[in-house]
């Protein structure tokens, strides 16, 4: 399902790079107790030039994700308890 696409992503400091393919992407989430659970996250967007994966938490939101934050770091939950 994945289509080619020329769309701006403005990361952290501002500067825009350019996604060039959006899809589907198929993940398995292993948690700490070793339990897995398998998740497709809608629209992820294919960017060449960056380095890391970003999660988009408001697109995730709006597709019946939850979140939970244990200090600064905050987790993703889909289909589970917090």
């Amino acid at each position: 399902d994945v289509k080619l696409i020329n769309s701006p992503v403005i990361i952290g400091n501002g500067k825009p790079l350019t996604a060039t393919k959006i899809g589907q992407r198929h993940i398995t989430i292993i948690q700490k107790d070793g339990l897995s659970q398998d998740v497709i996250l809608e629209e992820c967007k294919c960017v060449p030039d960056l380095w890391e994966n970003l999660f988009p938490i408001s697109k995730s939101l709006q597709n019946s994700w939850d979140t939970s934050n244990k200090g600064i770091n905050i987790k993703p939950l889909k289909g589970c308890s917090v």
